[in-house]
């Protein structure tokens, strides 16, 4: 429980640093405990990193989307909010404390593992996002079938 309020908090607190307001800021701020709620999900299936983290990109993506549409908002407001749990900054502090001590292999297996779950949060929001474009894209090319 403390984990999601955890979450709930430091998206709240990225939600008023990027001027959400009102109900936004809310359901953004909600958006990283769904996140972190997918993140430890896919943590009973398995424990690959980089599946856990774009399985909870994936679900933060989804939840951004549906509000965006819901609130008349963009999904940017809530998408970079949601995904703010999974931001790998405990890997980027590995790899800069073994670059700085000389430990190569350390900041090599640090920094792999950092890159991979930043891609994994990138790929996650960009699938769900092109899901919703090219659904949209359709629901208009069949809407103006009709018309003719």
């Amino acid at each position: 429980m403390t984990v999601f309020i955890a979450a709930v908090l430091g998206s709240l607190g990225f939600g008023l640093m990027f001027g959400n307001r009102g109900i936004k800021l809310v359901f953004s701020a909600l958006g990283g405990a769904v996140c972190w709620g997918a993140y430890l999900l896919a943590g009973l299936f398995t424990q690959e990193e980089f599946l856990r983290v774009l399985i909870a990109s994936l679900a933060a993506a989804l939840y951004s989307e549906i509000m965006a549409r819901a609130l008349k908002a963009p999904a940017t407001v809530f998408s970079l909010i949601a995904a703010m749990p999974l931001v790998p900054g405990s890997g980027l502090y590995h790899t800069m404390k073994c670059a700085i001590s000389g430990d190569g292999q350390g900041t090599l297996r640090y920094a792999v593992a950092t890159l991979g779950s930043a891609a994994a949060i990138a790929v996650g929001i960009v699938c769900i996002s092109l899901c919703f474009k090219y659904a949209a894209l359709l629901g208009r090319a069949l809407a103006n079938r009709r018309k003719t």
